[in-house]
């Protein structure tokens, strides 16, 4: 009987399907090269460790990298003067047109810091930064200033309105009432995406989302915390934690207290010193290095450090001030085995790793008056060359395991740039050292299985095993919705 007559058809190939047969070897040898176009971007470092005659040579750098901006601004205050003086003398002489005389003095204006001084005062960092840093070298001396003395909850200077907290440290009842609690919107979001996951599951056998090959997404704690969520909703998204990979991963709705990022207000003059860094709806901080030839220019966008680090190097990284912070490198899966156990004794099901990103803590930085960015520039730093070595050694286990791949894998569980993970930490002097352990290894729920090897590949060359992802109020199977 034909298929017209009432036979099922032949199956769909998508082109984003999982290669099999012949098709796996051609898609692996243009994957493997792929890989090797993007460790190419970074330089090969020969001599990691630097001697201390290098850190002599970089601070006397640094010391004589401030005198020229120390000179400079003298001679903008005293040209200012004389320009200010020249203009009131002789515009009433030779300005008689009234559109001349405005563009005259808004001239005038922004040569005299007091005033550009008073009008900066009135601007959001964001436009401190982007229109008066950025735009104009006459103005920096003056936006500085602004900068470093500025007062209220944008200064980043002191512990107002609580003194330094560290994660799971109790948050007092006025300060969630006041700080950075979710919009009705996004509680109403979180309300949709909860109850369209559960109801995704529940048509599904198996136990677990895992294992029912659908991925629910990742809310943000700053939202399921908060005090404010109707009780309703922190009951389903428990259930949901119950029975998904968000279990081992994020606490329980409700549950008061600080716990990652996303509940902090962060620097904003930090992402324009790094111009690249991310906060993650995990609560991390992640910054990526820049795919330069050259080794200094790594961290910054060039091998000379930005002027408006200096500024920022008192400044608080986050309101309220954090009292610890974890600095740490990425690790995949295939290359970790000591983040498959958490403090609480469950394991990780470990038949699906690859949804999982591990993280190795490198560094932790501690202040009891809060974390600077001083301390958070030194430490990456110091550590950029280590965090490019570890990546390149995972880019060439990635290499391997793409190589000697027998059957369709997903692998992509290696960002496709160095990066510092920052986590909101917290004191475990007095710990036991089983929970010391847990702490400098920890797993996050990974992102997006496309996003991540799109950072490696281009859109053509993605390939995924059958799996549903809700997103935005949306259910998405995959491969089928990549072909639209």
């Amino acid at each position: 009987m034909s298929s017209a007559e009432g036979d099922p058809g032949p199956p769909v190939k998508y082109a984003h399907a999982a290669p099999k047969g012949e098709e796996l070897e051609q898609w692996k040898t243009s994957i493997l090269a792929m890989i090797d176009k993007r460790v190419d971007l970074y330089p090969r470092i020969r001599h990691p460790i630097r001697t201390s005659f290098d850190r002599l040579l970089r601070a006397l750098a640094a010391f004589f990298r401030k005198i020229p901006a120390t000179l400079y601004g003298l001679l903008f205050v005293e040209r200012a003067g004389r320009i200010a003086g020249a203009t009131s003398g002789a515009q009433d002489q030779q300005l008689s047109d009234p559109v001349q005389r405005v563009v005259v003095a808004a001239e005038w204006v922004g040569h005299i810091p007091e005033l550009v001084e008073n009008i900066l005062r009135f601007a959001d960092p964001a436009t401190q930064i982007r229109s008066a840093w950025n735009t104009s070298f006459a103005w920096r001396q003056t936006a500085a200033g602004v900068i470093a003395r500025s007062q209220g909850p944008d200064s980043f200077q002191g512990t107002r309105p609580y003194g330094a907290v560290e994660e799971w440290q109790a948050r007092p009842t006025e300060f969630a009432l006041a700080g950075r609690n979710p919009t009705i919107e996004e509680m109403q979001n979180l309300q949709r995406d909860v109850a369209l996951s559960l109801a995704t599951i529940r048509r599904r056998p198996g136990t677990g989302a895992l294992n029912k090959g659908i991925r629910v997404p990742i809310f943000p704690t700053r939202i399921t915390c908060s005090t404010l969520l109707p009780r309703s909703t922190v009951d389903s998204y428990n259930e949901l934690r119950a029975c998904s990979m968000l279990r081992n991963h994020t606490c329980a709705a409700g549950v008061q207290g600080w716990h990652e990022f996303t509940q902090l207000r962060i620097n904003p003059y930090l992402s324009a010193v790094f111009q690249g860094i991310v906060l993650t709806d995990r609560g991390t901080l992640e910054i990526k290095l820049r795919p330069q030839s050259h080794v200094d220019n790594l961290l910054f966008p060039c091998a000379k450090p930005p002027a408006l680090r200096d500024v920022v190097w008192s400044m608080q990284l986050s309101q309220p001030p954090c009292k610890v912070v974890d600095v740490s490198v990425q690790v995949p899966y295939w290359c970790f085995d000591g983040w498959k156990t958490y403090p609480s004794g469950d394991p990780v099901d470990c038949s699906h790793e690859a949804t999982y990103d591990g993280v190795q803590q490198i560094e932790k930085i501690s202040n009891n008056d809060g974390v600077t960015c001083g301390q958070i520039i030194e430490v990456l730093e110091s550590r950029t060359i280590a965090c490019l070595l570890h990546w390149q050694a995972c880019a060439a286990k990635l290499r391997t395991e793409v190589e000697t791949m027998e059957e369709f894998t997903d692998l992509w569980c290696l960002s496709g740039a160095p990066k510092f993970v920052l986590r909101l930490g917290q004191d475990t002097t007095n710990g036991s050292e089983s929970w010391k352990q847990a702490d400098r290894h920890r797993p996050l729920v990974a992102s997006s299985v496309i996003e991540r090897q799109l950072e490696w590949l281009p859109m053509d060359l993605v390939r995924v095993e059958e799996y549903t992802e809700i997103r935005d109020g949306k259910i998405y199977h995959y491969p089928a919705d990549l072909e639209h």
